[in-house]
């Protein structure tokens, strides 16, 4: 069934200033160290290098709860 949500991929913030998800390289992480930060806006996954984005970008959907036509980032 899927939860039917569409996630389109931008290189800049969403018209209409929806909510995002901001992926960034962080070169004061370690190389497989990732940091998850939320706000209003959305939420920035930062890594120090692609290894720790991938890390972060994992751990960011593992903790998501999604049903059709929703992604809720609990707390």
């Amino acid at each position: 069934m899927g939860t039917r949500i569409r996630w389109p991929v931008l290189s800049g913030p969403p018209a209409g200033g929806g909510p995002a998800v901001t992926i960034e390289p962080s070169p004061d992480l370690p190389p497989e160290g990732y940091r998850l930060e939320t706000s209003q806006a959305g939420v920035t996954v930062a890594g120090g290098r692609p290894r720790g984005i991938l890390y972060g970008v994992g751990r960011l959907l593992r903790e998501l709860r999604m049903s059709p036509g929703r992604a809720v980032l609990p707390g």
